[in-house]
């Protein structure tokens, strides 16, 4: 179903949902209002009907209509280090030479899965040298600054590939593999390779309609690093992802900086008269 905006999306719910038991997921809502126009009011649901909200936003489960709230906790010290494992020695436990080493490795990462995939990916391959140096850099992290520990594995990237993943995480998660490897080779980025690296480092994964898919956390990092790049100076971003500011950019004329922008827009307002070549748009021809 082809739901072009908010008030239509509450009008759907509305009219085909009051009489029908519902189990809804709702994953990584970030805005109040958000939850609002998607879940509104009991009655737009039928009886014994369940919604799981996940967010990593405390304030946004203060509602009355909320009934239960779970906060999750991190992984227990041996599950860490399997999952640690896994992805810095392909097994279920580190090699014995490497034991403490893993140890520092999962108490760096606190728990979060995420973190100790990409940070066992980071360090996979590499000599002990390297583990200790690269140990030593996240130890010099605050605890609780995961962007920052992420970071690391970002800096460890070639430039074609750093330009991939802010690609992906500014416009590109849930689009075909093989459609952006087309579009990224014509820009001569290699994009097999770089791919293969990224999937090898955690940083992306191939979902199982061979889509892009990057992990929330690593979404904002991407887009936090392109928000650093333009010294926090919007119009000065090389990657616009919200539409409507993208075209307010548009409209104001300030393009300079742009490589690619996110649009979407009735087909009265698809006239770009002016257009880099080195820039792209991708456009989505619906209403707001």
């Amino acid at each position: 179903m082809d739901i072009r905006n908010i008030d239509e999306g509450i009008k759907t719910i509305k009219d085909r949902l009051p009489n029908k038991k519902v189990l809804l997921l709702l994953d990584d809502v970030e805005e109040k209002d958000h939850m609002d126009a998607l879940v509104g009011k009991r009655d737009w649901f039928g009886e014994g009907s369940k919604l799981i909200i996940t967010t990593r936003r405390k304030d946004v489960l203060c509602v009355p209509e909320v009934d239960w709230r779970y906060e999750l906790t991190g992984l227990d010290r041996d599950l860490s280090l399997q999952l640690f494992s896994k992805h810095a020695f392909r097994r279920d436990h580190p090699l014995d030479e490497y034991i403490n080493q893993s140890k520092r490795a999962i108490h760096i990462a606190g728990g979060l899965p995420l973190a100790l995939e990409v940070i066992g990916a980071l360090l996979s391959g590499k000599n002990k040298e390297m583990w200790d140096y690269t140990l030593k850099m996240l130890e010099s992290v605050p605890h609780n600054e995961v962007q920052s520990k992420l970071k690391i594995s970002y800096d460890a990237l070639d430039n074609r590939q750093q330009h991939i993943f802010l690609d992906i995480a500014c416009h590109f998660i849930g689009y075909c593999k093989d459609i952006m490897v087309y579009f990224w080779d014509a820009s001569k980025l290699f994009p097999k390779a770089a791919l293969e690296v990224l999937q090898n480092m955690s940083l992306i994964k191939i979902g199982k309609h061979n889509e892009l898919w990057m992990h929330d956390q690593l979404r904002d990092l991407g887009r936090e690093i392109v928000r650093q790049e333009s010294k926090m100076k919007f119009e000065k971003q090389r990657r616009v992802w919200n539409p409507k500011e993208g075209l307010d950019l548009l409209r104001r004329h300030e393009v300079k900086c742009l490589s690619a922008i996110n649009l979407q827009v009735t087909y009265e307002h698809f006239l770009l008269k002016k257009r880099r070549k080195d820039s792209y748009f991708l456009c989505s021809l619906a209403p707001f």
